[in-house]
Order: structure tokens, then sequence, then C-alpha cells
């Protein structure tokens, strides 16, 4: 199962509800691609939403680390839900 983003915004929070596998391969820079669309348009609160992730590899954990790397260069804040053991 590829990995299935989208967003939504809840106050001045924006979700970003993951569901699939976050791995390497042809999706793995969608994640990376949603953070940095919406620092671009001024959103400073990303919450990840793993709720539905059932597998994430070194690579998933790359991007994990990238989009954080990304939200704390412009001031923000990322922040993980429902993360499984």
């Amino acid at each position: 199962m590829s990995l299935e983003v989208s967003t939504r915004k809840a106050a001045n929070i924006a979700i970003v509800d993951l569901s699939g596998r976050l791995t390497v391969g042809k999706d793995s820079g969608q994640l990376r691609e949603t953070v940095r669309e919406l620092l671009l348009n001024g959103h400073k609160r990303i919450l990840l939403n793993m709720e539905e992730v059932n597998y994430v590899d070194s690579s998933g954990l790359a991007e994990l680390v990238s989009s954080l790397t990304a939200t704390a260069g412009r001031g923000g804040r990322l922040k993980l839900l429902n993360v499984h053991k």
C-alpha cells in the first residue's frame, strides 16, 4: 500500500493525515512536498496524524526528520499524533 497524504485545517493548525507505508519509493517525497507547501503558505504549526501509517522504514524516518528540520528552520513546530509502537 502506497502512502496517501491529505491535509485539513483546525484553528491555526495544519493537520496532515497519513495513511499507508512511509517508505522509500515513488511516494517518498510526497510528505516533504506537502510540508513544504504548507510552510510556503504560512502555516507554522503542523501536526502529522500517523494513525493510519502501518510501517515506517529508515527512508520514512528520514522524511520525518527532514519535515521537522524544514519546519523548525522557518520558526514553526511539527508534532506527531497517534504514533504506533
